[in-house]
Formats: C-alpha cells, sequence, structure tokens
C-alpha cells in the first residue's frame, strides 16, 4: 500500500504567517491611499474655494462666472465648491 502524502506543519505555519504579513500590507497601504485622496480631494487642491459670498440659492453663482467643482469636498457640510470660470475671448 502507498503512504498518502501530507502537508508539512512547517509549510502550513509559513502560509499563516505570510497570508498574516499580506493582510498587515494591504491595510497599511489602504489607509495610506485614503489618507492621500482624502487630501487630494480638497477644495483647495482643486482650484476652488468655499466662501459663501460665492453662493446662490445653494449652488454656486453662475451670474458672477462661479461653477461648482465635481467631487471637491469643502471642510464646512454643505457647502459646494465654486470656482471663477474664465473664458478667453
Amino acid at each position: 500500500m502507498k503512504k498518502a502524502q501530507s502537508i508539512s506543519i512547517n509549510t502550513i505555519v509559513v502560509a499563516i504567517i505570510a497570508l498574516l504579513v499580506l493582510v498587515i500590507v494591504v491595510f497599511v497601504f489602504g489607509k495610506q491611499i485614503g489618507d492621500w485622496f482624502e487630501t487630494t480631494n480638497t477644495c483647495e487642491t482643486a482650484g476652488g474655494s468655499c466662501d459663501k459670498g460665492q453662493l446662490s440659492g445653494g449652488g454656486c453663482n453662475r451670474e458672477e462666472g462661479y461653477a461648482l467643482v465635481p467631487g471637491a469636498s469643502c471642510p464646512e457640510k454643505n457647502t459646494p465648491c465654486c470656482r471663477k470660470i474664465i473664458f478667453d475671448e
């Protein structure tokens, strides 16, 4: 009769340690990428302003030439990020 082959305990321990290291690396880099997106997604870095003087009826004052910057966030809740639109003539 043939003996059944099995995985050694050392192989199992090494696989578990490698899996734990992989999970820790993914967690650390995932958090750093999230922090990077948070800092690059601000209104100032998008070239806009959170000034309430630019607002009109809850949105950016289009009559004054301001437009909403999509995806940019302001520190104060429910304040849109507005940017002055300059048209070349």
